[in-house]
């Protein structure tokens, strides 16, 4: 009889995140992780997006209630910029949250302030932030495998503030990203290149790191519903 725990069991996470900036119709990969503390990622039930209170609501004779999302739209009374938060903007979709917990500098930057700096520059940016699902002892232990169960794919803005405690312990960052939709970019944008660049997952050295840790290329269909705000899934295994 074959076995199903060493195959359908997530023991750990995996210590990897891609992070593309979205600007106007451009998308590039800006940010690679191999050395999370933790990632998680939050699916939000459906019509968690229509019960919150930024909404019209229009009452229809026989009791139902049509209900539309409100505009929502903040601006700075000193300089006229967008100071809309990133929840309540009308283009977050509230489909999703990923949550980051980071322990070094991306693979790109040259130090950890060096990050910080351009983290804060990019504050207000829209992303494309792609996480593992984790490893089963199958996928962690066989040498036909050795990658992550799947992905988890979306479109979203920062929606946290940067805060770090400078002690005596080891240093980390949490980042928080909210689902937003993108009406610049087409499913064309992220679907007609491979969009990911591989990363080694470190274990010791020559012989025992990983090499080509990458998601998927996404597919069509895939790439229309994160541009809608959705939250996608991809199986990366299929177990025998």
């Amino acid at each position: 009889m074959p076995t199903t725990t060493d195959k359908k069991i997530i023991l750990t996470g995996s210590p990897f995140a891609w992070i593309h900036k979205i600007e106007n119709e451009d998308l590039s990969e800006l940010w690679k992780f191999n050395n999370l503390q933790s990632s998680t990622y939050k699916i939000l039930k459906p019509g968690s997006s229509s019960q919150g209170s930024e909404n019209i609501d229009i009452n229809r004779a026989d009791g139902a209630i049509w209900r539309f999302p409100k505009t929502n739209l903040i601006l700075s009374g000193e300089d006229e910029s967008d100071i809309t938060p990133a929840d309540a903007s009308s283009d977050a979709s509230n489909k999703g949250e990923i949550t980051l917990v980071i322990n070094e500098a991306p693979i790109e930057s040259n130090s950890w302030t060096a990050f910080i700096k351009q983290l804060k520059d990019n504050m207000d940016a829209k992303f494309l932030i792609t996480i593992g699902t984790g490893y089963s002892h199958k996928a962690r232990t066989d040498a036909t495998l050795r990658k992550p169960d799947g992905f988890i794919h979306m479109i979203g803005k920062v929606n946290n503030d940067l805060e770090q405690q400078l002690n005596n312990s080891p240093a980390s960052i949490t980042i928080t990203f909210v689902s937003y939709k993108n009406s610049g970019l087409e499913a064309t944008d992220l679907t007609a290149v491979s969009l990911f660049t591989a990363i080694t997952w470190k274990l010791g050295g020559t012989g025992k790191d990983i090499e080509g840790i990458k998601p998927p290329d996404l597919l069509s269909t895939d790439a229309e519903r994160l541009l809608a705000g959705d939250v996608v899934v991809i199986t990366n295994i299929t177990y025998s």
